[in-house]
């Protein structure tokens, strides 16, 4: 395995009834250079697999899949998409992976061909939206699956750079089997454009995270990205993230002040997370912030925003992440311990971060000092993607890792002790399962 998986975006570990559900790309061992989307299920210790899609196109950043089980045990495998009608495919049987039923939009060509997502003008597909990109999956408390996505908000078949990029939500409902977008009244006009979650002529959203904390408010990260241009040049515009949450399930939205959000969200709406004059300046090949957010809350409701700067920028600055403080405003960005990328706030109000290595480092002070272990450092740099239908109500940690010198993937649980002062905390049990080693 090697660049196939690599993507920031995507949510490709799930457990449910303590059976472990990851999704990944790999290449078919019979058919060098045919690329296949797969579902592993870890159950009484043993791995078995599943072939959902034959043939995967080989796009780092966009391709990955994501998976989620609603509450029902349905698997729930999105994957293969780079600005791609939705391919989706849902499990035929609960908690059974042998066989899948297609749910998504038909593609007119290979299914390993960029080219073969254009000339679609409608959606066909059970999940809302066209032109799909970046979808990740989150459940809420009560299981039920909501999925944020990059979509064409106006597609007229005009340049890649034209077709006003937007971002949806949807969620699922397990008794009608159907998914809806969020919004007060989505079916009062039909077009792409008024039911998407946020749209701006300028600017494209992107980058979308959602979680929910203990009291199951929903929250909502993502970044202003300026438009594409033709030229490339949009790349290096200001930018910057920005955050919505919502307390009744995605029918109504509000900034972190508490100020009402109208569907789609526009850019004057929002708030600035960090502001793009903290990277400035900036070097002039690279622009300020990639289109990524991750987001956590503490147990109280407090948003925490994690950012990613481009390479490039001044000294002082990094991958951090930012809080909303008790008397209004954004913190300071807080630089995240070794670069990290992913992080989990469990319902203790602990802050877990997790950087290549593999390192962990724990917070019990808001992020103001870290305690770390090492848990694997024998093949160097790792990708990370943490599974967040355990680790927030459990408190321990569970992820899915690739090694990026191996192309090995790994889940690895991580088991703390019951003691909640940092000073008596330690690792109990650190268990590894080995998926795939190519």
């Amino acid at each position: 395995m090697g660049d196939e998986n690599i993507g920031l975006f995507n949510s490709p570990i799930f457990t449910f009834n303590e059976n472990i559900y990851v999704a990944f790309v790999q290449e078919d061992e019979q058919q060098p250079g045919v690329y296949q989307t797969v579902v592993g299920k870890y159950s009484n210790n043993a791995w078995e697999f599943s072939v959902v899609e034959p043939h995967n196109m080989l796009n780092k950043y966009h391709a990955q899949p994501s998976l989620a089980v609603d509450t029902d045990g349905y698997i729930h495998v999105t994957y293969n998409m780079h600005s791609s009608p939705w391919q989706y495919s849902v499990s035929r049987e609960p908690e059974d992976i042998s066989t899948w039923e297609f749910r998504g939009q038909t593609l007119n060509g290979p299914h390993n061909k960029i080219e073969s997502s254009y000339g679609f003008y409608t959606a066909e597909a059970d999940i809302p939206g066209l032109r799909i990109t970046y979808q990740t999956m989150h459940t809420d408390r009560n299981g039920k699956i909501y999925i944020a996505f990059r979509e064409a908000g106006i597609y007229s078949g005009v340049s890649y750079s034209k077709q006003r990029w937007s971002l949806g939500i949807a969620s699922y409902d397990v008794s009608t089997k159907t998914w809806s977008r969020v919004g007060p009244n989505p079916d009062v006009d039909t077009s792409a454009l008024a039911q998407t979650f946020a749209t701006e002529y300028d600017k494209r959203p992107q980058g979308a995270k959602i979680f929910f904390d203990v009291n199951n408010r929903m929250h909502v990260s993502w970044t202003w990205y300026a438009e594409y241009e033709d030229d490339g040049s949009g790349h290096l515009e200001p930018n910057w993230a920005t955050y919505a949450y919502s307390d009744d399930g995605g029918m109504t939205f509000y900034r972190a002040d508490n100020a009402p959000l109208t569907l789609p969200i526009s850019i004057d709406q929002t708030d600035i997370i960090v502001p793009p004059s903290w990277l400035e300046p900036v070097d002039p090949t690279q622009g300020y912030f990639y289109a990524y957010t991750e987001i956590n809350a503490m147990p109280n409701g407090t948003p925490y925003v994690w950012i990613m700067p481009k390479s490039g920028t001044r000294p002082g600055t990094g991958r951090a992440f930012c809080y909303r403080m008790p008397r209004g405003g954004w913190s300071q960005p807080i630089l995240a311990p070794y670069g990290a990328t992913k992080f989990a706030i469990d319902d203790n109000g602990i802050i877990t971060f997790i950087s290549s290595g593999i390192r962990i480092h724990r917070s019990y002070d808001n992020g103001r000092t870290w305690i770390q272990w090492e848990i694997d450092l024998t093949d160097g740099s790792y990708a990370h993607w943490v599974d967040y239908s355990y680790t927030p109500a459990t408190g321990q940690l569970r992820f899915l890792a690739q090694s990026n010198s191996t192309g090995e993937l790994r889940v690895y649980t991580v088991n703390f002790s019951d003691v909640v002062t940092s000073e008596n905390e330690s690792v109990k049990k650190t268990s590894s399962n080995v998926l795939l080693y190519r």
